[in-house]
């Protein structure tokens, strides 16, 4: 979409059971907004975030799926200057038959910055480059929902955070990358053809459950 929908100055956009045709992407910039989507299949445009919130506006996204093709680099969420979001029951992906997923090399579904929230509860990632980014103190809570084929889980810069709880992470090259004196807490995931849990951790903190008792089994 050459003209994106723009909200400002506390506006406030709301959609309900939007789908769109792969032709027809769009792009939402909030700018001390509002923004509320249910139950819609919305893409992305070719890089060019599907959702780019700033400046303190917040969204709420839910039963939703959300994805972008394979090509120039897309985050479909991106958030900056405090901005924050919370979805629930959300499938982020790549806009290809399901049986020819594989890792796509530009696509994340959600980068976070400059001390911004993102709240995550059921919500699917499969086939794309990075599931989440945070830099820059920001920080991402993921509970229940899964992570699958997908080259990063969750990648962690200059001080942010990320808690995941009860996440299936499956065919991932590295779960989590955390650098830069950021830290990230993993309660009660499982994982299962995953490269390596983590890379580069200082302030790693996992919490033995269900998943160690899976990993010895697996040995």
């Amino acid at each position: 979409s050459k003209t994106p929908i723009r909200i400002e100055s506390s506006g406030s956009l709301n959609l309900r059971k939007m789908s769109q045709i792969a032709a027809d992407p769009l792009a939402i910039v909030a700018r001390h907004g509002d923004v509320n989507i249910r139950a819609c299949t919305l893409q992305a445009p070719a890089g060019t975030p599907l959702l780019h919130l700033t400046d303190k506006s917040k969204a709420v996204v839910e039963g939703s799926v959300l994805f972008a093709s394979d090509g120039p680099r897309t985050n479909i969420i991106q958030l900056q200057n405090e901005a924050s979001v919370n979805l629930t029951d959300c499938q982020f992906t790549q806009h290809r038959p399901a049986d020819e997923v594989r890792p796509a090399s530009a696509i994340t579904a959600l980068h976070a910055a400059n001390s911004t929230r993102c709240h995550l509860h059921n919500c699917r990632f499969l086939g794309l480059e990075t599931a989440a980014i945070a830099q820059d103190a920001a920080e991402v809570t993921l509970s229940s929902g899964c992570i699958r084929t997908c080259q990063t889980g969750v990648k962690l810069v200059n001080q942010s955070e990320a808690k995941l709880t009860m996440v299936d992470l499956q065919e991932i090259t590295t779960a989590v990358r955390c650098l830069d004196e950021s830290a990230c807490t993993l309660n009660g995931c499982t994982y299962a053809t995953v490269g390596r849990v983590f890379h580069d951790n200082r302030r790693l903190r996992i919490r033995l459950g269900h998943w160690l008792r899976q990993l010895l089994r697996n040995c």
